[in-house]
């Protein structure tokens, strides 16, 4: 394997750890396992992501979302994560710009949407991360 697609895995997986820790830290009262579970047929999960990221998260992260928006978007990120768990990085970034938006505005970290965000998200992550462990 070349050595720039080691360097470039280390810093992926030295990313993705950094970014699990700091997740883990927010869920209450401690993290559970929680597989992504569901499947999208490759047309509505296109549409979802492009609703979510198009329509929805641009309301969110400008704190304009009306609280229905706000569900939708997260809603839509539940059922998008069964797709960040594979090689399509699109899906994962949606995550990552998820989590980016709503930890810079989150008010209460006891809300069960965000709680249920964070946890699988974590399990996103944790997948992301044993592939790199378990790659050549």
């Amino acid at each position: 394997m070349p050595d720039s697609l080691v360097a470039r895995r280390q810093l992926l997986r030295r990313s993705l750890e950094v970014r699990l820790r700091e997740v883990t830290g927010r869920i209450v009262p401690a993290p559970e396992v929680v597989r992504p579970e569901g499947d999208l047929a490759p047309e509505a999960a296109e549409e979802m992501l492009r609703v979510a990221m198009v329509r929805l998260w641009p309301r969110v992260r400008s704190d304009q979302a009306s609280k229905e928006e706000r569900a939708a978007y997260l809603s839509s990120l539940a059922q998008l994560a069964r797709l960040a768990i594979t090689t399509d990085w699109r899906f994962l970034d949606v995550m990552n710009n998820a989590y980016e938006t709503l930890v810079q505005q989150h008010k209460s970290e006891r809300d069960g949407q965000w709680q249920s965000f964070l946890q699988t998200y974590a399990a996103v992550l944790r997948n992301h991360l044993d592939r790199l462990v378990d790659a050549p």
